[in-house]
């Protein structure tokens, strides 16, 4: 990813990326985590790190992310259904 501050650390390509995130989804359930997926538009992502003042790193994909799977649950708890 062009844009990240840690583009060095990245995978090289968008297949190595996928298949390590495979990997520790596939960890993470043979560890009794029940993982969720968490698709990511790159153009909010940037637009968040600008507003928040950060980096596109690492650490603001992280909490990006997990602040989407908040809103995302919190979304199905209000609608009223245990889905």
């Amino acid at each position: 990813m062009e844009i990240s501050a840690d583009r060095d650390e990245l995978e090289d390509t968008y297949e190595e990326w996928l298949q390590n995130a495979e990997t520790r989804l596939q960890e993470m359930t043979e560890a009794g985590i029940n993982p969720a997926k968490v698709y990511i538009n790159l153009d909010e992502l940037q637009k968040w790190c600008i507003v928040q003042g950060c980096p596109l790193d690492g650490s603001a994909r992280a909490v990006f992310t997990a602040e989407k799977l908040r809103q995302h649950s919190k979304g199905r708890k209000g609608s009223g259904g245990n889905r």
